[in-house]
């Protein structure tokens, strides 16, 4: 359980972060800053909204992502060190 705990972990930070990109990405080109000027999203202010949407969307997901890291007592996010845990965690069990 720890295994696929800590990859949706990592997956909903990695999802979290391709939005707060995009949405930065979609807002600075709804201003004109960035990207070509025969684009559709080109100084277009609805894009300057739906990016910033996108954007806190992300940082929704990455806060989400990073409680969820501090609350698992483990910070590990690969199979390697979740198997260096189980095996550290069976070290410390008393025999019966």
């Amino acid at each position: 359980m720890a295994k696929s705990r800590g990859a949706l972990i990592l997956i909903t930070l990695l999802i979290g972060a391709l939005f707060f990109l995009s949405g930065l990405v979609f807002t600075l080109q709804g201003e004109g800053i960035v990207g070509p000027s025969s684009g559709f999203m080109f100084k277009n202010p609805a894009w300057i909204q739906n990016g910033l949407i996108v954007l806190v969307v992300g940082i929704v997901l990455i806060g989400i992502a990073l409680y969820a890291r501090s609350r698992t007592g483990k910070a590990s996010t690969t199979a390697v060190e979740d198997q260096k845990y189980s095996a550290e965690d069976q070290k410390k069990q008393p025999d019966a």
